[in-house]
């Protein structure tokens, strides 16, 4: 089994081009809900680089169908399963051949009210007590909502269910039935949950998305 993940700077990227370059894959992805197929530049991108993907993997009858509550799911894909991530100025695409989650935070400032709700005692202690604070909550964040979104809970799944602290120095582990990959890309951590035994991290440019 293989996942692959795909990671896309989306700086310089015109709001008006990345509108008219998803006009014309648009019929690939249906929703029930608006706010899955909103007009953010980052959301937009997220599904031109997963359409562009799955062309290059030679799938190119498909469907993603978006419903109130639940993971996407990718129809007519070959048995593929994917998942999409943004922050800042990064999109992120996972791939796999089993289902996946995946997960990319732009690193910001550690926040003791945040980490009081959603993390484990184990890991407060273990942020209060780094030298990078901004660091490791936001690693440990990634982590987390990674696996959440491979199970397809989401955040309502319950960020501290999950205890990260005895990983917090590792880029690739096992835990929770899962095998897991994190790594720090400029400033921001991207996470990968997954049961494959293969990953492979790919950053692509503008001829990619462009399909060139």
């Amino acid at each position: 089994m293989k996942t692959e993940v795909y990671l896309l700077d989306i700086s310089a990227y015109d709001d008006n081009l990345v509108k008219e370059e998803y006009d014309k894959i648009s019929s690939h992805f249906i929703s029930t809900d608006a706010e899955k197929l909103s007009m953010r530049k980052e959301s937009l991108l997220g599904k031109i680089l997963l359409c562009r993907t799955l062309e290059k993997c030679g799938v190119k009858e498909f469907q993603v169908h978006y419903k109130d509550g639940e993971k996407p799911q990718l129809l007519g894909g070959d048995n593929l399963f994917f998942n999409i991530s943004h922050s800042g100025n990064f999109v992120m695409v996972a791939l796999s051949d089993s289902d996946v989650g995946c997960d990319i935070q732009e690193i910001r400032p550690y926040n003791p009210k945040v980490a009081k709700r959603n993390y484990c005692p184990e890991e407060k202690l273990l942020i209060e007590d780094s030298e990078d604070k901004d660091d490791v909550f936001i690693k440990l964040w990634a982590l987390k909502e990674s696996v959440l979104k491979q199970t397809g809970k989401g955040i309502s799944g319950g960020l501290a269910t999950y205890n990260f602290s005895a990983f917090a120095e590792k880029e690739s582990f096992s835990a929770y039935g899962y095998n897991f990959f994190v790594k720090k890309t400029h400033n921001a951590y991207a996470a990968v949950c997954h049961k494959a035994q293969e990953l492979k991290i790919r950053t692509v440019d503008e001829e990619y998305v462009k399909g060139e």
